[in-house]
């Protein structure tokens, strides 16, 4: 009986700790039949707190109306960053979007975290004045460069804004791993909250088009001018204060999601390079193939990401060797995909597209041979958990500094 292990390990907390996760459930039965009755100690108001902190975690907070007000006034300024091409009168409105539609939305989440860190003024001064340099960077730099260089500028940027949203998020400190780790397992719930979100909201514009074309009320033209575009600005802010402040709402959707579709992408792509050898479409020769392949590799870096941030679902047998064989299939892609990218270069020369993409897949191919390593001594049970999770955000920064690289170099060299 519990009583019994009470009395006997009361000073020993790591021989508790061994019971509760020997037989979590029984533990927590045993626990409350014993305290019924019983004075209680400081060893079981310990005990309490923790069994119910997941109780507590999960009552829904009630929106705080500051919270509220300071997200719409966010998405009130990006409703007007979404307005410039029209008070400056810019022709292609197209183009002025695909160049800063990223620097718009980082904006915005980046106004959020501020607000939410009460961060200080000089970081939040020298990120504004680093948004600002990628606003000249972005509009005047790729007009200068080769049509190939511009569109690598144009793909690169995005993701380095991504990060600088990473580091303020963990309040710009480098070796804070497990708020980045939290920032990485939080932007699956974002992305897929952002989706369900944008598309509630532009049904909800159709819906309303149809309803005052019923009145012959033409609003049409009103929503594509002043309501589509603030639509998908918005949707990521309304997703990341969703996330942030309803964890138990929103924090299990990428998990569940990663659980289900982990086993079927392994399967996927182990029969693809099964049937790849039999193939007569040449990988080496054809462009397209190769980036297919590359897109192949990210996606599942990304799921192996998530997958090893999922603390609960890393526990079961299962998971451990779907995710080691995922990085063993990810590195297999990575080598025939380099080996393709080898052969261009030595075939058709050095291009800004080649040298990219085979330093994206360098710095994978590391990342990738780290996390297949930390996943195998997890499985022999010679790290612990946490050595697993926190490589998946340790290398995070080597990332960073190869866009910085890109941003900077490509245009100097090409």
């Amino acid at each position: 009986m519990l009583e019994n292990r009470f009395k006997e390990w009361g000073n020993n907390p790591s021989k508790l700790e061994e019971v509760f996760r020997t037989d979590e459930k029984a533990f927590k039965k045993d626990f409350y039949e014993y305290i019924d009755g019983v004075e209680e100690t400081d060893l079981i108001r310990y005990w309490r707190a923790r069994l119910e902190y997941k109780k507590l975690k999960s009552v829904v907070k009630k929106p705080i109306p500051h919270q509220v007000i300071s997200t719409l006034i966010i998405c009130v300024i990006l409703y007007l960053l979404t307005k410039i091409p029209d008070i400056i009168g810019v022709p292609d409105k197209s183009f002025f979007f695909e160049k800063n539609l990223a620097l718009i939305i980082i904006s915005g989440l980046l106004l959020v975290v501020f607000h939410k860190n009460r961060s200080k003024i000089l970081p939040v001064a020298l990120t504004g004045l680093f948004m600002a340099g990628c606003v000249v960077y972005i509009n005047t730099i790729p007009e200068l460069m080769t049509e190939s260089v511009s569109h690598l500028l144009k793909l690169h940027l995005p993701f380095l804004l991504w990060f600088v949203w990473c580091f303020s998020y963990e309040d710009f400190s480098l070796t804070d791993i497990d708020t980045r780790n939290k920032f990485i397992r939080n932007n699956g719930n974002i992305a897929i909250i952002s989706i369900v979100t944008c598309l509630g909201l532009f049904a909800l514009a159709g819906l309303s088009i149809a309803l005052f074309s019923l009145i012959q009320i033409d609003i049409e033209e009103f929503m594509e001018e002043n309501i589509f575009m603030w639509i998908v600005v918005s949707s990521p802010i309304i997703a990341f204060v969703i996330t942030e402040n309803y964890p138990n709402i929103a924090g299990k959707i990428a998990t569940i999601m990663v659980r289900v579709f982990s086993p079927i992408t392994l399967t996927t792509l182990l029969i693809y390079l099964a049937l790849l050898p039999f193939s007569t479409h040449n990988l080496y020769e054809n462009r397209g193939s190769l980036l297919v392949f590359n897109l192949s590799l990210f996606l599942v870096l990304a799921i192996m990401a998530f997958g090893l941030l999922d603390t609960e679902g890393l526990k079961s047998r299962f998971y451990k060797y779907i995710y080691l064989f995922l990085g063993i299939v990810a590195f297999v892609i990575n080598v025939v995909a380099l080996s393709a990218i080898f052969y261009r270069v030595n075939e058709y020369g050095l291009s800004p597209n080649r040298l990219a993409v085979l330093g994206s897949n360098l710095v994978v191919s590391v990342h990738l041979a780290m996390l297949i390593l930390a996943l195998h001594k997890y499985k022999r049970n010679k790290c612990e958990q946490e050595f697993v999770s926190r490589t998946v955000g340790l290398y995070l920064p080597v990332y960073a500094i190869w866009l910085m690289l890109v941003l900077s170099m490509f245009p100097i060299l090409f």
